[in-house]
């Protein structure tokens, strides 16, 4: 499981690198670049980019059992 710091945002443990890399992959899949921050982005957009990040959580806690 990845754990967030409330204070930074930033992820503190030893998956935060898989994580990291896995948003990486998902916003130049999912986001165009024509977007010049996160609140152009549409909302349906950005609902299934989180399910797709839910999806892949889950997915690797699972296998990581």
């Amino acid at each position: 499981m990845v754990h967030i710091d409330p204070a930074t945002s930033k992820a503190n443990d030893p998956h935060k690198k898989k994580l990291r890399t896995y948003l990486g992959v998902m916003a130049r899949d999912k986001v165009d670049v024509t977007y010049e921050n996160w609140k152009e982005i549409p909302t349906a957009q950005k609902d299934l980019i989180w399910e797709d990040i839910q999806v892949f959580i889950f997915s690797y806690l699972m296998l990581s059992n």
